[in-house]
């Protein structure tokens, strides 16, 4: 289908590793002006993180969720297993009581990211593994619907990142620290007092 070929083709290509991109709003804004109804809602059902047991009536949106599902029981199976805990209260099933645990690629980007040292190291791997499959999926669409919908998925994956960066990190762990320091010492100060006793 070629309904959307003007709004996609006015669309900047997005990349994982570039720090500029369209705003989340400025791309529902531009669809909003091009879509109708039905499709529009659609597209904005398009969230993450996952929101509903729901599997989506969209094959495209349907097949990430079930991925981004399979991925998260994956990832609690690994944590439950390094606790030595049994991992069935950890794992979500869909409405249908499916855990997707054997989706392709899960098994392996939940070990990859569990086996990262750094917290911000195993998101990144995570994210990477989202835009992959974005890319698998965006297999066939050029100007429909799910071109969109993938399209506003890469979106919101690189609004993830982009939370992620070092300084703004650094920044949030200096206030999460003073505040801290505030309550602990009982002053603005977030050096430790010297020991009088």
């Amino acid at each position: 289908m070629s309904q959307y070929i003007y709004t996609v083709a006015s669309l900047p290509t997005p990349h994982l590793d570039s720090d500029v991109f369209l705003s989340i709003e400025e791309f529902l804004e531009i669809c909003r002006r091009f879509m109708g109804d039905r499709d529009y809602a659609e597209l904005e059902s398009a969230v993450v993180p996952l929101n509903t047991e729901q599997e989506p009536s969209n094959p495209v949106l349907a097949e990430w969720h079930r991925r981004k599902r399979g991925l998260q029981n994956q990832l609690a199976v690994l944590r439950a297993a390094k606790k030595e805990q049994s991992a069935d209260k950890y794992v979500r099933p869909d409405a249908d009581g499916r855990s997707h645990l054997e989706m392709p690629g899960v098994l392996e980007a939940a070990r990859a990211a569990s086996q990262e040292q750094s917290p911000l190291r195993a998101e990144e791997v995570l994210l990477r593994w989202e835009w992959n499959l974005l890319d698998e999926l965006e297999v066939g669409h050029f100007f429909d619907l799910e071109r969109l919908i993938i399209y506003y998925l890469r979106l919101q994956v690189l609004s993830r990142k982009a939370r992620f960066n070092r300084p703004d990190g650094e920044e949030r762990f200096k206030e999460v620290y003073q505040g801290v320091s505030r309550n602990f010492y009982g002053s603005e100060d977030t050096t430790k007092p010297e020991n009088n006793t």
